[in-house]
């Protein structure tokens, strides 16, 4: 039996998101109402002492969109990954998906939602 073939796949969208560092609890609570809402698991855990940086997971059976703020504590940068190998036939659902993602985190006051990559 052969090893499974393990293939880097690139996000369907790239999005940023710069909040006030004071924000990040509402960030947090905003990306937990989107993946109740959107049926995701979610994670979030903090990647450094400082309590500054953390990484976000969430995941479902056809998506999943993994991130961090690895260089500012106000600027998160996530991926939007399909968990299938190539572009879906029914792309229209990730579009609808990304637009109520952008819903949930302007309800933080001054936050930016800026899609920085579409395939």
């Amino acid at each position: 039996i052969g090893q499974p073939t393990i293939t880097a796949q690139s996000p369907m969208q790239m999005i940023k998101i710069n909040i006030h560092n004071a924000q990040q609890k509402q960030l947090f609570n905003q990306l937990e109402k989107f993946a109740d809402k959107n049926a995701f698991a979610i994670r979030i855990a903090q990647t450094a002492p400082t309590g500054k940086n953390f990484s976000i997971q969430m995941w479902r059976h056809d998506i999943k969109i993994i991130g961090a703020n690895p260089f500012e504590a106000n600027a998160f940068q996530l991926g939007v990954f399909t968990t299938t190998v190539g572009v879906p036939e029914n792309i229209h659902y990730i579009d609808n998906l990304i637009k109520d993602f952008r819903s949930h985190i302007e309800q933080i006051k001054n936050s930016k939602f800026i899609i920085e990559k579409k395939k």
